[in-house]
């Protein structure tokens, strides 16, 4: 009878010990990573290449809005009449077409991100409403055959 009430005391220890352990107490631990990986690359004749030397603009506070009707001049610069707008942040594609940009002093600002192909001299625009956590952004560009 001894040995009885030794045995229900460990399984009711042991019980106690695995009900006081839940799932909801587990904390998942999250990397901060606040850098945007870039990708920009170039397709021709079905095939894709790194775009290298490609160049990236960032205009933090700034909506597509803010470039209707404005004219493209050179290295990001946006102006019209009245206004000039420059990139706040600029980076370049390296060998395998990719940059990283580090955003830990902007992560709750709104922005846009502009980058111009080296390879099609064609220019793409991405509003961000804040930085997104994602592994890759990537920017295809098609380069015309008849070159």
């Amino acid at each position: 009878m001894n040995a009885t009430i030794k045995l229900l005391g460990y399984i009711l220890i042991s019980l106690f010990l695995f009900l006081s352990c839940s799932k909801d107490d587990e904390k998942e631990i999250i990397e901060e990573n606040y850098e945007m990986n870039i990708k920009v690359e170039y397709t021709k004749w079905s095939e894709s290449y790194p775009d290298e030397g490609s160049k990236i603009y960032i205009y933090f506070n700034r909506q597509m809005e803010d470039f209707t009707a404005m004219r493209y001049d050179a290295d990001g610069v946006y102006y019209s009449d009245d206004k000039i707008i420059g990139p706040d942040k600029t980076d370049i594609a390296d060998k395998n077409g990719l940059a990283v940009i580090d955003f830990k002093d902007h992560l709750n600002m709104k922005f846009s991100l502009a980058v111009e192909s080296r390879h099609t001299k064609l220019r793409a625009f991405m509003y961000f409403e804040k930085y997104v956590f994602a592994k890759e952004h990537t920017f295809s560009f098609f380069k015309s055959t008849f070159e």
